[in-house]
């Protein structure tokens, strides 16, 4: 079953460009990608109005290449997009944007909306505020998500299918998860402080270094 997706950008005139990505919407798959390979204002532009995608690559050549549709990027007002996802059968939403109320520098990050359940429209928590420059900062979603998956999957390792390709995905991500903590900026490292994961990526590194 595809895990849908839209990234999208905010533009300067607050028009909104977004495209479809079908396969991996999930914060460990769509959102690792964009915050390892799209974590600028150029990339992320790129990535916004590339069009459908079936699958989100290390670039937007090879995600063209190999999509099976060629839809073009979408281009709506703020509020046209945010009514547009609640009518949708998208799982996450990945918008470039600035924040900031909540951030000293004003420098543009990912934030990612995600659907509840399929009961209701009000279940996309927190898109409404969206149009306020509201969201959950993706980099903090990703290291905890990622590091629970990396978790689960070497807990039931032995009963898993293609055990070595599970467990090779866990270390990449327990890997990408721990670089993108060990480069956050010092606000973003005291939310990380008080989880205790600069700490555990600390660690992590050193282990690496003297292996």
């Amino acid at each position: 079953m595809s895990t849908r997706a839209r990234v999208a950008i905010i533009n300067k005139d607050n028009s909104i460009t977004s495209s479809y990505i079908h396969h991996d919407g999930y914060i460990s798959g769509v959102g690792g990608q964009l915050l390892e390979h799209y974590n600028n204002g150029p990339a992320a532009s790129r990535v916004a109005r590339m069009g459908y995608a079936s699958s989100l690559y290390d670039t937007v050549k090879e995600s063209r290449a190999s999509s099976v549709h060629k839809e073009l990027p979408c281009i709506a007002t703020i509020k046209e997009f945010i009514d547009d996802v609640k009518r949708s059968d998208l799982e996450f939403v990945y918008v470039w944007m600035k924040d900031a109320r909540n951030f000293t520098d004003e420098a543009a990050s990912w934030y990612v909306f995600a659907r509840g359940s399929y009961t209701a429209e009000i279940d996309w928590v927190g898109l409404d505020g969206l149009a306020q420059r509201n969201g959950k900062r993706l980099i903090f979603e990703f290291a905890t998500d990622a590091l629970r998956t990396v978790e689960r999957i070497r807990n039931r390792d032995g009963h898993l299918y293609l055990q070595d390709e599970y467990l090779s995905h866990a270390n990449e991500l327990e890997h990408l998860a721990f670089s993108q903590i060990r480069q956050t900026s010092s606000v973003e490292r005291d939310y990380f402080m008080t989880n205790g994961l600069v700490t555990k990526a600390e660690n992590y590194f050193e282990e690496q270094v003297n292996a």
